[in-house]
C-alpha cells in the first residue's frame, strides 16, 4: 500500500520490538514524531504513547476492535480484519491509479 501511495511506512513500538521494522521507523512517545497529511492507523490501537508523535490532517483508522482508542481518535474509522481488508483495498487502490492513468 505504500509503495501505491508513495507513502513511507510507520510503525508502533511492539512492531520495532519484535524486528518486523527497524526502530528508526517507530512512531511515539520512544520514536519519532509524524506530520503527514494523510495517516493510515492499521491495526494501531491508539495508545497515547504512539499517537502523540502523530500530527497529521486526517486519520484513517482501520481495526478489529470497535472500542479500540483509535477509533474515536480517527476521521474515518473502518471495523474490519487487517488480513482481508488489506488485499482488497490494495486491489482497489491498483484499480483506481490504472484507471487514472488511462
Amino acid at each position: 500500500l505504500a509503495d501505491l501511495l508513495g507513502a513511507a511506512v510507520g510503525c508502533s513500538r511492539p512492531i520495532s520490538e519484535l524486528g518486523w521494522e527497524p526502530h528508526s521507523r517507530q512512531i511515539g512517545q520512544t520514536g519519532k514524531g509524524v506530520s503527514p497529511r494523510v495517516y493510515f492507523a492499521l491495526g494501531i490501537s491508539g495508545a497515547m504513547q504512539h499517537m502523540c508523535a502523530v500530527n497529521a490532517d486526517i486519520v484513517i483508522a482501520v481495526n478489529r476492535d470497535p472500542k479500540a482508542p483509535i477509533m474515536e481518535m480517527a476521521d474515518y474509522a473502518v471495523v474490519a480484519d487487517l488480513k482481508e481488508f488489506m488485499p482488497r483495498l490494495i486491489e482497489k487502490m491498483k484499480a483506481w491509479k490504472a484507471e487514472k492513468q488511462a
